[in-house]
């Protein structure tokens, strides 16, 4: 009994006691409390009122005033006493507080679990944004990944472009050069011919005019000595006539003297690159071209 009575000092009950309220008298006593009046005190040596820790300990051990023995509760109201000087709190006020610090301790707790939920989910909710923001980078490090290997292909191909063009406008310049080379041999040739044609024409011609010259001469030697024979002709006014055409003759052989007739001397259209680029440029094989 001592020992439960100890546990039960030392704060550990959770009874809730209803006392005596002071309108009450003996003949009044609840059930319960028919023996707790002063006259029982008295008769125990007691003159003091009846402490409520003994009234708490009473009511946790299920025993009225009547029911205890004197040394009982003697001893009981020592170990009160000596608890009181040491400065050791117990029974209902020190549970009750105990119970307000502990209801406010689990109202932090549960404050703080309600935070750390709340937190739980904002972090949560943070990863999976982190998670969307990651695949969304991923995303696009794989679309600039993309462009980047379509951008070197485009440049690749840029250069190979720029390359062959460069090797085109070689080649027509080439061909442009070789065009030319032969477009002046073609009109040389032609030119040749053509002189060659009036050169044939103008001997023929020449021999023409000569068997005319011989032909008139003989007719006029002819018509001479006719006259010669007839004795209508003097020889010094036939000399004196024919001194005056022939002064004629050489002033007109002057102006028809004809100039040089070599390709050397005549003055030809010189024919330029941007002439036979104009015709056609077209590309001219290597072995056309004579040396």
């Amino acid at each position: 009994m001592i020992s439960r009575t100890f546990i039960i000092c030392m704060g550990l009950t959770s009874v809730v006691l209803d006392l005596v309220g002071t309108h009450e008298t003996p003949e009044t006593m609840r059930k319960g409390y028919y023996g707790a009046y002063l006259s029982f005190f008295h008769s125990c040596g007691l003159t003091f009122l009846i402490p409520e820790p003994i009234l708490e300990v009473l009511a946790e051990l299920g025993l009225s005033l009547t029911q205890l023995l004197l040394n009982f509760l003697r001893h009981l109201v020592a170990f009160l006493v000596k608890a009181r000087e040491d400065g050791l709190a117990f029974g209902y006020v020190v549970t009750m507080e105990d119970h307000v610090v502990a209801s406010r301790n689990d109202k932090e707790i549960e404050s703080i679990g309600f935070e750390i939920k709340r937190l739980s989910k904002e972090l949560e909710a943070t990863k999976r944004e982190g998670k969307k923001d990651a695949e969304n980078i991923e995303a696009l490090t794989e679309d600039w990944r993309r462009v980047h290997l379509e951008n070197e292909t485009l440049t690749s191909q840029m250069v190979a472009q720029r390359a062959r063009i460069a090797a085109l406008e070689v080649e027509r310049h080439r061909d442009i050069r070789r065009a030319s080379r032969i477009a002046r041999r073609d009109i040389a040739a032609k030119y040749r011919e053509v002189l060659e044609f009036l050169n044939d024409r103008w001997a023929s011609k020449k021999k023409e005019v000569s068997a005319e010259i011989r032909l008139q001469e003989v007719t006029a030697n002819i018509d001479l000595l006719n006259e010669l024979k007839d004795g209508g002709l003097t020889v010094d006014a036939e000399l004196a006539r024919l001194k005056g055409m022939e002064g004629d003759c050489e002033d007109l052989v002057a102006l028809a003297v004809v100039p040089d007739w070599s390709i050397s001397e005549l003055d030809l259209p010189q024919v330029s690159d941007d002439s036979v680029d104009q015709v056609g440029g077209s590309s001219v094989p290597d072995d056309s071209v004579s040396s």
